[in-house]
């Protein structure tokens, strides 16, 4: 008799989860940009959800992505509260 070949097990997807992550990383490395943690923070969200075999790469996304806009919200909160933000938009 044959025996049964063992089967590949099939990679489960991670895109996602690995897009959250590298966003998180740019936007760590470039936090000048707004947008970019942003989309990080959606695709972390996602990421978690829909694909358990990369949930750890979401976490990290997540935290990276949520660091850099609780330092943007920071920064936005300090230059109204100084005024600054109005000097910044008066020229």
């Amino acid at each position: 008799m044959y025996e049964a070949s063992p089967q590949a097990a099939v990679p489960q997807p991670r895109t996602m989860s690995t897009t959250s992550f590298a966003l998180g990383i740019v936007s760590v490395l470039c936090g000048f940009l707004f947008v970019v943690p942003i989309l990080g923070l959606i695709f972390g969200i996602i990421g978690k959800r829909r694909e358990p075999a990369g949930t750890t790469l979401a976490v990290w996304g997540i935290v990276l992505n949520a660091v850099v806009l609780v330092g943007w919200i920071v920064l936005l909160i300090l230059l109204i509260v100084t005024g600054a933000f109005t000097v910044i938009f008066r020229q």
